[in-house]
């Protein structure tokens, strides 16, 4: 029984040593591999003083490295802190001070434009910054580095059970601050999991499935891809973010990657209806289509619906400060619906309406 949410992958390591866990163009890993490289990095984080309930930055773009990052943290006995690496220098230096980040994964280009800028302020917290190149220069003027070669030499084994449970904190997620200062909402291992559960269920994931990673790891609703996935033993297939502005080359990612359960935002699936030419495809492969983030207008959805009518669509809604908390599935919408609900609450949830 998975309690903590690193247990998700080391129960389906043991179950499904051999599936592919994650899958980034020409390069993947199986569970076996995630589970081993994951404890690579908690006993880096561990041997350079990372404990119980300290904060871990993740700032990467999508990788393997970073869902490594994820797990890695969460078996550190940490809570991991997602951060957009697009963000200006000043906000992530904003995250490190506002929630006492310790150890930031990241490039060495990020923390070397952020030490340049903000030093003054990240001393303070920052520890050690484990990066993802490989270069092995040590500035005088940065932290601690840790080269991703270098934690690929540490041991792979098990750490030593922990105190941690269920109500303990795995993640910080901030709001996007669209209102004002960005805000850090606390999930613990058990809302994780709750979440987690109630779409694997609901979904009706399968061993081997392919699951689209579009949504970043600092969107709410990513949930669903990175711990969903990894419950079920299906694969996380990596969206490339350079394809989200070619919708032609995005429909044909779906198709070759044999995609299962495809989720993104409504206006990435608006630019596929009108310009992915979505007719060359039948998407055999494809059973789900599942979308959050934005109200998806009715007249493209049921554009879309006609283009792919064999898959089950499924409208997720939430919010950074809930999570993802309602689904709404759906094959077929009425004539005179004129937008789409948000559906039923998900396991464990009450709603309130106000």
């Amino acid at each position: 029984m998975s309690y903590l949410v690193h247990h998700l992958l080391e129960n389906t390591a043991q179950q499904y040593p051999d599936n592919e866990a994650v899958v980034y163009k020409d390069n993947s890993v199986t569970y076996q591999e995630l589970d081993a490289v994951s404890n690579q990095l908690a006993w880096i984080l561990k041997n350079n003083g990372i404990e119980k309930g300290d904060r871990v930055g993740i700032c990467l773009n999508k990788s393997i490295e970073e869902i490594v990052a994820i797990y890695g943290i969460l078996k550190a006995s940490a809570v991991y802190v997602p951060i957009d690496p697009t963000s200006p220098v000043q906000r992530l230096a904003f995250f490190i001070e506002n929630c006492s980040i310790k150890a930031l994964i990241t490039t060495r280009k990020i923390i070397t434009k952020l030490y340049q800028d903000y030093r003054d302020t990240v001393d303070k917290y920052l520890q050690f910054v484990i990066i993802q190149d490989e270069d092995e220069r040590q500035e005088e003027f940065l932290p601690k580095i840790i080269t991703w070669q270098q934690l690929l030499k540490s041991s792979s084994e098990p750490l030593p059970a922990s105190s941690l449970i269920d109500c303990d904190l795995a993640h910080i997620m901030y709001t996007s601050g669209s209102t004002g200062t960005p805000k850090g909402v606390m999930l613990d291992h058990r809302s994780i999991i709750n979440f987690a559960s109630c779409f694997y269920k609901c979904l009706e994931v399968q061993p081997g499935e392919r699951i689209s990673h579009q949504l970043p790891i600092y969107f709410a609703a990513s949930v669903v891809d990175v711990f969903t996935s990894i419950q079920a033993g299906a694969t996380i297939v990596i969206v490339p973010s350079e394809l989200a502005v070619f919708p032609i080359e995005l429909a044909k990612f779906i198709e070759s990657q044999q995609i299962n359960i495809w989720f993104s935002v409504p206006s990435l699936l608006t630019q596929l209806i009108l310009r992915g030419n979505l007719e060359q495809y039948q998407f055999q492969n494809l059973r789900k289509i599942l979308f959050a983030g934005e109200v998806f207008p009715i007249e493209y959805l049921r554009q879309l619906i006609e283009m792919i009518p064999h898959v089950e669509y499924c409208n997720i809604y939430g919010s950074a400060e809930t999570g993802a908390r309602t689904y709404y599935q759906f094959k077929t919408i009425s004539a005179d619906l004129d937008s789409i609900p948000i559906g039923r609450a998900c396991a464990n949830t009450e709603l309130f309406v106000v």
